[in-house]
């Protein structure tokens, strides 16, 4: 199916920001989601939290990758997205719950 919205989220070692972030886009209200989230080759436990949450929540996918840097985990996000639109956040950062608002 497709999503409104592809919504794409580099990681890197934001382990400790990483539930407020996630759960912020889970929260989106009048919206339909997708979140990507590539793991650039993490080594602060966050991938691990990553795989957790994956299997809790349907619109969250994970990918992971060696460390390559932010641009190149947006770019592989890209071409794994199946939304209309796309969306970058940060892994340290979050969104009111209108944020991706279709209105």
């Amino acid at each position: 199916m497709c999503k409104e919205v592809s919504i794409i989220m580099p990681n890197y070692n934001c382990l400790d920001y990483l539930p407020k972030a996630i759960d912020s886009v889970l929260q989106q209200q009048d919206v339909r989601f997708e979140l990507i989230v590539v793991d650039d080759g993490s080594t602060d436990g966050s991938l691990e939290w990553l795989k957790a949450a994956e299997q809790k929540y349907n619109q969250l996918r994970v990918l992971t990758q060696p460390n390559q840097g932010v641009i190149a985990a947006r770019n592989r996000a890209i071409k794994k997205a199946n939304g209309q639109f796309i969306a970058f956040l940060d892994a340290d950062d979050y969104w009111y719950p209108t944020s991706c608002a279709s209105k």
